[in-house]
């Protein structure tokens, strides 16, 4: 059975069933100690959703002649890759076209060689990936170097490397560690700085999209979780004021592996933008995708709508998620609210589950927007943010860079769990 909540990325897993299609082993004798109402959580927030075998493209076929090209590249596959995925695989039907021999072979041989709760291993090779270790611009040393020293109580955990920093200083160092000359200022204004996950009942709190390349013929923009781009409350035991979700995940047990497994999935995430379809308002959960966008609105350059794809390991071919995602944009707000709309499907309905505000709080200059801001300083109070900045053994990030995505998967926790076998998720 699979437990996976790809609103971030985050999946747990048991020994697979034979009417299973995931790949791993079984969880660890730790991760069986999640209590049953953390675990009722993230099932509830379920849209379970293997990744394809590497032969075959994920656009709801099993022809691969008949789904689109793309690779980074490719600036046209991007709007036929949405477009395929939203018309085909709803909740259920992409596990049901997934059966066949590619993926059980793929599966066997994961399963075999692997023992871990995380999503199974990415492909050997770099197959059509665009993730923040080969974007056409990347971040100086002196940089890095200069934004890890700003963290305090660093800390390992399955082979990445982690840091705290106060919850108000947050914004600050992400917008730094994530801005980049050459690359971030071809990304379109309203989708610069550092914008607050509001209402995410994850323990996540911020998430900066600059980091990433723009594809104007498209209007896409595909950004991957890198070093900086992303942070957690509730890792130390601290949290902010009244979390959501009742604070089921701010526990310290969970934020840690809410942390770690979104981490450890390296994904990339391609924002599509199109006109707004509009939809009428209903309460929730009976809201529909572009309910809160202004119908028509969006045409160039405008930007009000945007489909989003969840891409593990960065291959854009692989969507891993069954859930619709869509970030539509609050009118009034001068593009700084957006309501990030995560849309099931269920038995021909489509509920919206979990959705939540993705704010900006700093702007394309790092200076303040309001009144998040100041909503962003209240709510987070006294609380500490973790940030993922490296990995545990230093190749991995040369080893990723030559595009041996699995072997950098297995450097990583062999190194990890290796030193430390009694470790936390070994």
């Amino acid at each position: 059975q699979v437990s996976n909540r790809v609103g971030s990325i985050t999946t747990l897993r048991h020994q697979p069933s034979s009417r299973s299609h995931g790949v791993g082993g079984p969880m660890s004798s730790k991760m069986r100690r999640i209590g049953l109402p953390q675990l009722w959580l993230l099932s509830a927030l379920a849209a379970a959703s293997p990744p394809p075998p590497a032969d075959v493209e994920s656009c709801g076929s099993s022809d691969a002649a008949q789904c689109p090209a793309t690779g980074a590249a490719d600036d046209t596959g991007f709007f036929q890759l949405r477009r395929s995925v939203a018309a085909t695989e709803r909740m259920g039907h992409f596990a049901q076209k997934s059966e066949g021999a590619a993926l059980a072979a793929f599966a066997e041989e994961a399963a075999a060689e692997l023992s871990t709760q995380f999503r199974p291993p990415p492909p050997e090779d770099d197959d059509g990936t665009l993730n923040w270790w080969n974007l056409p611009v990347q971040r100086s040393e002196e940089q890095l170097v200069q934004c890890v020293g700003q963290l305090r109580g660093k800390f390992g955990l399955g082979g990445a490397q982690f840091g705290y920093v106060p919850g108000r200083e947050g914004p600050g160092l992400a917008y730094e560690c994530t801005r980049v000359p050459g690359l971030s200022d071809k990304i379109p204004e309203e989708l610069r700085g550092v914008f607050w996950m509001k209402g995410n009942v994850m323990n996540e709190e911020l998430v900066a999209l600059q980091n990433g390349k723009w594809f104007p013929k498209s209007r896409t923009l595909i950004t991957p979780l890198s070093p900086f781009s992303w942070a957690w409350a509730g890792v130390d035991g601290t949290k902010p004021v009244n979390p959501p979700g009742l604070g089921l995940m701010y526990t310290r047990r969970m934020a840690r592996a809410s942390m770690l497994q979104l981490v450890a999935n390296l994904t990339s995430f391609s924002l599509q933008f199109s006109e707004c379809p509009g939809a009428p308002w209903r309460p929730m959960p009976f809201q529909l995708p572009g309910h809160a966008c202004t119908k028509g609105s969006g045409k160039p350059p405008e930007l009000t709508y945007a489909s989003v794809i969840a891409h593990h390991w960065g291959v854009l071919k692989y969507r891993n998620q069954s859930a619709e995602w869509t970030a539509e944009l609050y009118p009034s707000t001068e593009g700084n609210s957006w309501n990030r709309g995560i849309y099931t499907t269920i038995l021909g309905k489509t509920y919206s589950t979990f959705s939540y505000n993705m704010v900006r709080i700093l702007d394309g200059d790092g200076k303040p927007v309001e009144p998040y801001h100041s909503e962003y300083m209240t709510y987070i109070a006294d609380a500490n943010l973790a940030l993922w900045y490296g990995y545990t053994e230093s190749e991995v990030v040369s080893v990723l860079k030559q595009g041996k995505l699995r072997e950098a998967w297995r450097m990583m926790w062999a190194g990890y769990c290796g030193k430390n076998p009694g470790g936390e998720f070994c």
